[in-house]
């Protein structure tokens, strides 16, 4: 629904643009969000356009600003989400608008951080300028789908990637690495981890397969998330690429408080960070951690992992999508399952799930589920 000042003809074509850009900063703003912010002169003239910043700053709409100049005096400003109101390692982006002499403002969406939350908004019309809310909200919140958990649901946005055959195999068998996508699928993975702050799976995925868990060519290893591996007890190898490769893509090992300064030593070395987190009978309270990482600035959390770890994230109903991309390729009996457990993942998804999307990626099929 729209609020404020009256929908101009060419609100949603300009907001379009804005939602476009913002999609480039997804999963590289650090706790901030991918915001997009485009700035027309007072001819309706494109002068200036800027998302979030790698890892968070400056904000949207400074770049933006910047690149306008002094042609921004009487412009229209359109911002996917509610300019800040507050002080923090940068000044308020409201007062920046209004310095700078917009005078109209189209938002998106509000912004429900407590200390923004319409205040940007209104700040924005006590200095005179016109606002209209409300634009392409449900496009824009889509895309700060992550942020928006964050600071509503003191969790991130998850997503689980899952990889498996026509028959639902992810592996021939348990511990036996097993490749079963194309080159193309590949591709759409490494995009998809572009756009999340860290990725999440178990040692055993970690031992049995050594990944490297980051983007690959045509993207680079700049735009590789955080990498979250759950290892109690410490058993991942220190020659392992994760640990190898840590002083290039941070690398964050959750543990139980049971393991020792002195084991962590040799990882710290590596430039491995360690997360003590709470178990109970041996398993991580996944809940308690899905919080944790969300006060570490996590907005959206990609799971790649293994069948044990994939049934034990969707039984705690926090998983907000599930991506399936199923290869044209028949493992048989003595696979191993997608997700563990008398619940199996076809289950799991007609239950809980609502899909939204199928097409082909070269040979394989992918299939996104949305939870209802």
């Amino acid at each position: 629904m729209i609020f404020g000042a009256k929908l101009q003809p060419d609100d949603h074509h300009w907001m379009r643009l804005a939602l476009s850009v913002s999609k480039q900063a997804l999963g590289r703003t650090a706790e901030n969000p991918p915001v997009g912010c485009i700035i027309l002169d007072k001819k309706g003239q494109l002068v200036g356009q800027g998302a979030t910043a790698l890892a968070g700053r400056p904000h949207a709409e400074t770049q933006a600003l910047a690149m306008a100049g002094a042609a921004t005096k009487d412009g229209t400003a359109y911002v996917t989400l509610e300019p800040c109101a507050h002080t923090g390692k940068t000044p308020p982006c409201a007062e920046a608008l209004i310095d700078a002499g917009i005078k109209r403002c189209v938002i998106a969406s509000l912004d429900p951080d407590p200390r923004v939350n319409g205040m940007g908004s209104t700040r924005l019309q006590a200095a005179g300028i016109d606002v209209t809310t409300g634009v392409l909200q449900t496009e824009a919140e889509r895309i700060l789908s992550g942020f928006l958990h964050r600071i509503v649901h003191k969790r991130p946005y998850i997503t689980m990637k899952i990889a498996m055959s026509a028959d639902g195999y992810i592996a021939a068998s348990a511990g036996q690495q097993t490749w079963l996508t194309g080159e193309m699928a590949k591709r759409w993975v490494y995009d998809l981890r572009s756009r999340h702050n860290a990725i999440l799976t178990g040692s055993g995925t970690a031992i049995t397969d050594n990944p490297m868990l980051t983007c690959r060519a045509p993207l680079s290893p700049a735009n590789s998330p955080q990498r979250v591996i759950l290892d109690s007890k410490l058993t991942l190898p220190l020659h392992s690429h994760l640990v190898q490769s840590a002083d290039d893509v941070p690398l964050l090992i959750v543990v139980t408080r049971a393991v020792s300064e002195a084991q962590k030593a040799p990882y710290i070395e590596k430039a491995v960070e360690f997360l003590p987190s709470p178990c109970a009978d041996g398993q991580f309270k996944l809940p308690v951690l899905f919080e944790t990482l969300a006060k570490r600035g996590i907005n959206n959390l990609m799971v790649e992992a293994g069948a044990r770890l994939n049934a034990s994230v969707l039984t705690t109903g926090l998983v907000d999508e599930v991506m399936v991309l199923q290869a044209p390729i028949h493992i048989g009996s003595g696979g191993l399952p997608a997700v563990a457990g008398a619940d199996g993942l076809e289950s799991v998804l007609k239950k809980r799930y609502i899909e939204t999307k199928s097409c082909r990626l070269g040979s394989d099929r992918l299939v996104c589920w949305r939870l209802k």
